[in-house]
């Protein structure tokens, strides 16, 4: 094969294979050239007015740096739906950073190899600026019961959703994904116990789909009373495999294990964004009716920050934290998930600084 005829697809499939770097980092150069081939998938719809052929793949010797510039500006603005609402939602500058850095990556290796796959990187000459590191957000209280008692509003089209949903946002609270809680089995739930575990593993063949956590790294969460009974229902509700899912969206991607896309074996759950949006507007009209104010911001993620600042808030010692959140290093804490409350540290200075002030 020429090296003008390697196609992205076949790029990926030679980094997967043979690169030693670890499985992490190998899962985020997946993400991000996926990404760029829904980018030329889209640029391809638009340009002929009908969808992609099947097996539809770029050769990389085609891809420029204009194709990167204007890859990085379809991923920040996104695409409306033309009814108000987010067809594809936009990216944030933290994530295209991220992309850029992992398909600078993959090309680099492609580069590297003896004797080389590709003649050039179309990363050369593109600008990739480190984004200033946002504070992250978080929910209060009343934000979390004004979701729970969305979910009890919602006319949801199936009748175990408002279970589900509820163990979904439970899960967060308690540090996990979103793709670890929808991916989480039966034998992964031991409320009786007060346990969750979240295993990388790899299933047996016809069963689902190879699947790893974030790093690959095992872990055992404990639980509240809280969550525990609403694991208990959620058993009995739903007695399949993987009860965060519906019934039909376990059994039809277990009968399609070897036809399943990138995407359904990331996020089998595949309307988790637009199921969770409707939460928060629920969320939002009933806020409304007490005159309080709306959630002006609200995703899947901020459940995992919201759990973690209060590990930190609760002094809980940073490498017991990292644990139970499931990261590598204690640093990735203090860099992305914690938020540090104004009135916590007034307080916690004040306390400080009068013990100082007696010469304690």
């Amino acid at each position: 094969m020429s090296r003008d005829s390697i196609t992205l697809s076949a790029l990926l499939a030679e980094y997967d294979l043979w690169s030693e770097l670890a499985p992490c980092t190998k899962q985020a150069v997946a993400v991000a050239a996926h990404r760029l081939h829904a980018f030329f998938a889209w640029q391809y719809e638009r340009q002929h007015e009908s969808a992609p052929p099947a097996g539809f793949d770029v050769p990389t010797s085609t891809i420029a740096p204009r194709d990167i510039a204007h890859f990085r500006t379809w991923l920040a603005q996104g695409e409306r739906d033309g009814h108000g609402g987010w067809q594809r939602r936009p990216t944030s500058p933290h994530t295209v950073y991220s992309y850029h850095a992992a398909l600078r990556q993959l090309f680099r290796y492609g580069l590297e190899l003896s004797p080389p796959m590709i003649t050039a990187s179309p990363m050369e000459g593109v600008r990739n600026k480190r984004p200033e590191q946002p504070e992250p957000d978080i929910w209060s209280r009343d934000e979390i019961a004004a979701l729970l008692r969305a979910i009890r509003r919602i006319r949801w089209r199936d009748r175990t959703m408002a279970i589900r949903w509820t163990a979904i946002i439970y899960g967060l609270l308690h540090g996990m994904r979103i793709n670890e809680i929808t991916t989480l089995r039966r034998i992964d739930l031991e409320p009786d116990r007060g346990t969750v575990f979240v295993r990388a593993r790899d299933d047996e063949p016809g069963q689902w789909w190879h699947w790893s956590t974030k790093g690959r790294t095992d872990r055992a969460i404990g639980i509240s009373p809280q969550y525990a009974r609403v694991l208990r229902r959620l058993l009995r509700s739903c007695p399949w495999m993987f009860p965060h899912l519906s019934r039909w969206a376990c059994e039809s991607r277990q009968r399609r294990v070897g036809d399943l896309t990138w995407r359904q074996r990331q996020q089998p759950y595949s309307t988790v964004n637009r199921d969770f949006d409707a939460i928060v507007a629920q969320a939002n009209v009933l806020r409304q009716k007490r005159n309080q104010p709306t959630i002006a911001v609200a995703y899947p993620h901020m459940g995992r920050q919201t759990a973690a600042t209060q590990l930190a808030a609760s002094n809980i010692h940073p490498k017991v934290a990292a644990t139970i959140m499931g990261w590598r290093s204690v640093e990735t804490g203090n860099r992305h998930y914690i938020k540090v409350q104004q009135a916590q540290a007034i307080s916690v200075g004040r306390a400080c600084f009068t013990a100082i002030g007696r010469g304690r």
